[in-house]
């Protein structure tokens, strides 16, 4: 597999190694989180934030916020809404399958690490067969329902429009009548590179913000230098004749949850 490739400005010999440890401490917190009485990754950010200044680091916080929409996943104590797009439907030890509010379409979910992270690529490898394994299987499982399902995520840190106002990696799930690989290039043309046929971002991503989406054979993801928000959100809305209800604030289309929860749910 191929590595990263990080460049060589002066102090970044320092800074890839607090990355790798951030990388362990992330890790770590995913295993023994519930039992610690403190977040070590919080740790690492508030002792790394003046090297960041240091090193001319223009990228927005990597790490993703405790106070996001999927805070409760990871922190004691905390409970989820009683909304039914934040019931569990699927999990794994370290990773949750949600419906999403705003779901365009029915059989659209959300799989979300339990540990704070801003972006799907920036999940340790160590979990990447776990996580590999629950995202095939809830794509079989929204596929064998609805049709045809692609994967995508907007890719942003925290703070960022890209982001959507989320602050956490969530990759989507999402079955559609037409191609999102295709619309999501025309949508927004050039600059679109292959990755292989994972449905999942993964290391080597660039640092920069990105969007990815894949139909399980073709990948493909766009490097952002400028913020925009939920912008798969606009393709599909366009592409499935809703173009004026893409916002998932302002409409929930609870009923297409509703949906989900009966087909794709535990009992579904």
């Amino acid at each position: 597999m191929t590595k990263r490739r990080l460049s060589t400005r002066p102090g970044q010999d320092r800074r890839l190694t607090l990355l790798n440890f951030k990388g362990f401490l992330t890790s770590f917190y995913s295993e023994n989180g519930p039992h610690l009485p403190f977040n070590p990754v919080d740790m690492w950010y508030d002792g790394s934030r003046k090297l960041q200044n240091m090193t001319e680091m223009h990228h927005l916080d990597r790490q993703a916020s405790t106070e996001s929409k999927f805070h409760w996943l990871f922190l004691n104590g905390e409970k989820p809404s009683a909304e039914l797009y934040d019931t569990i439907i699927d999990e794994t030890a370290n990773f949750a399958v949600l419906p999403t509010k705003g779901s365009i379409v029915p059989g659209w979910v959300l799989i979300v690490p339990k540990f704070p992270v801003s972006r799907i690529a920036d999940v340790p490898e160590t979990l990447s067969v776990e996580l590999s394994t629950l995202v095939r299987r809830v794509v079989e499982k929204v596929q064998a329902e609805f049709g045809k399902t692609f994967a995508f995520e907007h890719g942003g840190y925290k703070g960022s429009k890209i982001s959507c106002g989320v602050d956490q990696a969530h990759l989507h799930v999402v079955p559609l009548p037409f191609d999102l690989v295709d619309a999501a290039e025309t949508a927004s043309p050039g600059s679109w590179n292959s990755f292989g046929s994972t449905l999942i971002p993964n290391g080597d991503m660039p640092d920069d913000e990105y969007w990815f989406v894949s139909d399980g054979n073709l990948s493909k993801y766009k490097a952002l230098s400028e913020p925009s928000s939920q912008f798969f959100r606009k393709v599909i809305a366009c592409g499935v004749g809703s173009k004026d209800s893409w916002d998932y604030r302002q409409a929930d289309f609870i009923e297409n949850v509703k949906v989900t929860l009966k087909t794709v749910g535990a009992n579904g």
